[in-house]
């Protein structure tokens, strides 16, 4: 199973605490992924534990919940937002000029580029 890049990417802007603009792509095998801010991304065989190259690990439990190795922790608010614990938000959301994609707070969308490569702009 490939890697999602579009989900490699959120949870690697999560993981920094920073979001910033960024573009990234998938490798040919589709277990690595290369974004152009310096983050590196690799999954295991089933695609379930991302291993991000800081040494954090992102697990994706089977009934949905994931786990972050850093203890991140993260929630449902009440406008539909996930709001993690280190102050980062992220909702899905579809814009009239860009298509379907993630909010991350109120600076950046987030959407795939086909199958093999995702960016997050500014709003």
């Amino acid at each position: 199973m490939a890697v999602n890049v579009l989900e490699a990417l959120i949870y690697g802007l999560v993981v920094s605490g920073a979001p910033s603009a960024t573009s990234c792509i998938l490798s040919n095998d589709g277990m690595n992924v290369r974004c152009d801010n310096g983050m590196t991304v690799s999954a295991d065989a089933d695609g379930r534990i991302l291993n991000f190259a800081d040494g954090v690990t992102v697990t994706k439990q089977p009934d949905g919940s994931i786990d972050f190795s850093n203890g991140i922790e993260a929630h449902f608010d009440s406008l539909g937002w996930i709001e993690f614990s280190n102050g980062i938000a992220v909702r899905r959301e579809t814009l009239p000029d860009r298509g379907t994609g993630f909010l991350i707070g109120s600076e950046l969308f987030c959407q795939p580029i086909g199958r093999f490569a995702a960016r997050c702009d500014p709003l």
